[in-house]
């Protein structure tokens, strides 16, 4: 029997000779159910009673965690002193201080809006009020006491608001900052270039098409990897209905910058606007610069490196909005989020003359 849990709902879906939904009144009702069926089908798959000392008998202590979270954290982080994340000589960590510990006393200016993850040495948190630089290590990242903090007269779409999107750039040392036009907008008219070794917003730079404002909603790479080129200049956008690449140099040969311009545009080289119904909401890039896109009806849509105008294969949606979307450097795995689950889709096929390709390529 397959079944699904709608826990804001306090229902739960199941298939067994048909679609069938239990809707329970109260939480406490919805819970008990739910931990008596967890109980029973730990029973029937193990053959043995759901105890504490039989779920630890077969999941192990490291999923105490998922078992009784309530319990977790002490003993977690007693387990991890002994562990990677304790300082060596080789790790820049007081050996007397635990590893998560530092990073969270270097941790200020709020919530963490947006992360960066750099392919060298350091990726980056952005918050509300600036950028916080973070050492990559093999089994994780931590903090390195140093803080970029955004200037006051640096306000994010005229109305103050943090950034939501950061993407590195030009051998990771710019980024560029998206935030909404105003407040719980998910759209931005135009975005802010962040040199990283200065700590200044170098240019602040406005989207617009045929003369006219338009908006966007996400921005990545134009390659997965392209983040490490020092020359690079264009980059990928995205919004409801578009799909288009963006070139920070302008048509003149003149580099615009905050000293000689109050409103540098971008330059749209490539891309389609389609008419309606595509409801895109997020995008990620290949190694090759095929693209494949997420939508709100649950879609997937893969685009070749050479046409944005048509999706070379569409996978249909469960129903749920894709809320993030990632894809291998070599374009045969696709990974998508949603509120409730994870999407793992395996591109690869066999055409008529029997040759393996990605759903990239048709």
């Amino acid at each position: 029997m397959q079944l699904k849990m709608f826990g804001d709902q306090r229902r739960v879906d199941f298939v067994d000779n048909g679609v069938w939904a239990l809707k329970f009144f109260v939480d406490d009702e919805y819970r008990n159910f739910i931990t008596k069926f967890q109980d029973c089908l730990f029973e029937n798959v193990y053959g043995m009673g759901a105890t504490e000392a039989n779920k630890m008998k077969i999941y192990g202590k490291e999923f105490i965690g998922w078992l009784e979270p309530e319990e977790s954290d002490d003993a977690m982080w007693e387990d991890a002193d002994s562990g990677v994340w304790k300082g060596s000589g080789k790790t820049p960590v007081r050996d007397s201080q635990d590893l998560l510990e530092e990073f969270e006393e270097a941790a200020t200016g709020g919530g963490i809006q947006s992360l960066a993850l750099g392919a060298l040495d350091n990726s980056f948190l952005v918050n509300d009020s600036g950028v916080q630089v973070v050492k990559n290590f093999s089994h994780g990242i931590h903090g390195k006491g140093v803080y970029v903090k955004f200037d006051e007269k640096d306000k994010w779409g005229g109305g103050g608001s943090t950034p939501k999107k950061a993407l590195l750039m030009r051998g990771e040392t710019n980024m560029m900052l998206m935030s909404p036009f105003k407040e719980g907008k998910p759209r931005s008219t135009g975005l802010h270039q962040l040199d990283i070794e200065t700590g200044k917003i170098v240019t602040e730079w406005k989207f617009e098409k045929d003369g006219t404002d338009i908006t966007m909603k996400d921005i990545t790479n134009d390659t997965k990897g392209s983040q490490l080129d020092p020359s690079e200049s264009t980059f990928l956008g995205l919004d409801d209905n578009r799909l288009c690449q963006w070139d920070m140099r302008y048509k003149k040969g003149i580099v615009q910058t905050l000293a000689n311009a109050s409103s540098p545009v971008l330059n749209w080289t490539q891309g389609h606007q389609f008419s309606r119904g595509t409801n895109f909401q997020c995008f990620a890039t290949t190694g090759d610069g095929s693209i494949v896109v997420g939508s709100l009806d649950g879609k997937i849509r893969l685009y070749s490196k050479t046409s944005m105008k048509q999706a070379k294969t569409a996978f249909p949606g469960l129903g749920s909005p894709i809320t993030h979307v990632d894809v291998t450097y070599d374009g045969k795995w696709i990974l998508g989020t949603t509120d409730t689950y994870l999407i793992l889709i395996c591109t690869l096929f066999t055409d008529k003359d029997g040759k393996t390709k990605t759903g990239f390529t048709g």
